[in-house]
């Protein structure tokens, strides 16, 4: 019965362990995932809509941390000396929806590229 636990212990911290290492890789902050537009974590997840303005989106993901809600938008290829201007945009735009769906306005929004 012993070894059965200490087994379940194990692969727990593996798992836990395997996680933040994915989490680390994708260049997201420290945090609950609640909401993910990639196959990566979990089922994609349907857009955020803002009907006032017709607004939808999608981000990356979506970071409970310490009660704030962080929209991260992940781009692929090289990092730019500094974001474009449409990436910036974006993420704003992320941070609206995030404001009006779940009612916490986030203090700021990642672009990791």
């Amino acid at each position: 019965m012993t070894s059965i636990i200490l087994i379940l212990f194990l692969l727990a911290l593996i798992f836990f362990w395997q996680s933040n290492r994915q989490q680390k890789a994708a260049g997201l902050p420290g945090g609950r995932v609640i909401y993910s537009d990639t196959h990566a974590w979990r089922n994609v997840e349907k857009p955020l809509f803002y009907p006032a303005l017709a607004l939808t989106g999608k981000p990356d993901y979506l970071i409970e941390k310490n009660g704030q809600l962080i929209p991260v938008e992940v781009k692929s290829g090289r990092a730019p000396e500094s974001p474009y201007d449409s990436h910036i945009f974006q993420l704003a735009s992320y941070c609206l929806l995030v404001e009006k769906t779940y009612g916490k306005r986030p203090p700021y929004g990642i672009i990791h590229y």
